[in-house]
């Protein structure tokens, strides 16, 4: 653990210089793992999802690599919009400081914020048409054998 380089904007950095954890750090924090965690998300989608196609001859291996792939994409799903939950409490308690850059930029910035649609829609509609992929093959496998 000693031997791990430290993360420039990581609590663990500020423990060793004794400076404190502002709300400002903590927003670049979070948003550095929203962004991560989306991305390893919508990876893992177009895995699941090019592994499906890739087995289209093989319905009973394509609805197994659909579930897995659904049961691990529910969960990288509930990681993104916790962590974006949590990035829109942050930016709600900034903005309400009239001092602070982000309610400088909001200000400034165009009505219509597409904040929600990112972090809070596309991991839950994403994960919603994989279980329906599903279903349907799961559908298609009882009427095969009916």
């Amino acid at each position: 653990m000693d031997n791990q380089p430290i993360v420039e904007n990581s609590p663990e950095s500020l423990a060793n210089t004794n400076k404190e954890w502002t709300l400002s750090q903590e927003r670049s924090f979070i948003e550095d793992l929203v962004h991560k965690r989306l991305t390893l998300f919508l990876a893992a989608v177009a895995f699941v999802v090019a592994g499906s196609i890739g087995l289209k001859d093989a319905p009973i291996l394509r609805t197994l690599v659909l579930i897995c792939g659904s049961i691990v994409c529910s969960g990288l799903a509930a990681a993104t919009v916790r962590a974006h939950t949590k990035l829109g409490i942050i930016l709600r308690q900034l903005n309400t400081d009239p001092t602070h850059p982000v309610a400088w930029t909001n200000t400034i910035a165009k009505p219509g914020s597409k904040f929600q649609f990112v972090g809070q829609f596309t991991p839950r509609f994403a994960t919603f048409v994989l279980w329906v992929a599903v279903l349907a093959l799961l559908w298609q496998i009882r009427a095969s054998l009916v």
